[in-house]
Parts: C-alpha cells; structure tokens; sequence
C-alpha cells in the first residue's frame, strides 16, 4: 500500500500532498511567451493557400520518388 504524502516542510503542500491556498505553484513555461511570439507570426505570414501549393508540391515529389517528401 502507497504511503500518503508528507508536507515536507515549507513546500506549499497539505498533508495530503495537495497545494495549498496561496501556493504560487511553479515559474511555469520560460519559452511559452516566445512560442506564442513566432506562432502569432507564422500565422499572419502564412495564409491557408500556401500551405496547400506546399502540401501538393510535397505530394508531387513524393509519388515521384523523393523519399524526404514520403517521410
């Protein structure tokens, strides 16, 4: 049988291992904010007909025999 969870000194958690109120939880994401950055900008330079001509060309090669474009 598993051992309940400790509080384990000052870590934010109850005895059940639960956060408590207040707990201001972890740094989060570092990268989250410059992912969201270069999607935002991928999304406004890449209109949905693009994406198309790129998936027909792959296409294209692939039944062509260029195994990249397979892949």
């Amino acid at each position: 049988m598993a051992k309940a969870p400790t509080p384990n000194g000052g870590n934010g958690r109850d005895g059940k291992g639960r956060f408590t109120k207040g707990n201001p939880g972890g740094p989060g994401n570092p990268h989250a904010q410059h992912v969201a950055r270069l999607r935002e900008a991928l999304l406004k330079a890449v209109k949905p007909e693009d994406i198309k001509a790129v998936i027909e060309a792959m296409l294209r090669n692939a039944k062509d025999g260029n195994v990249a474009c397979a892949r």
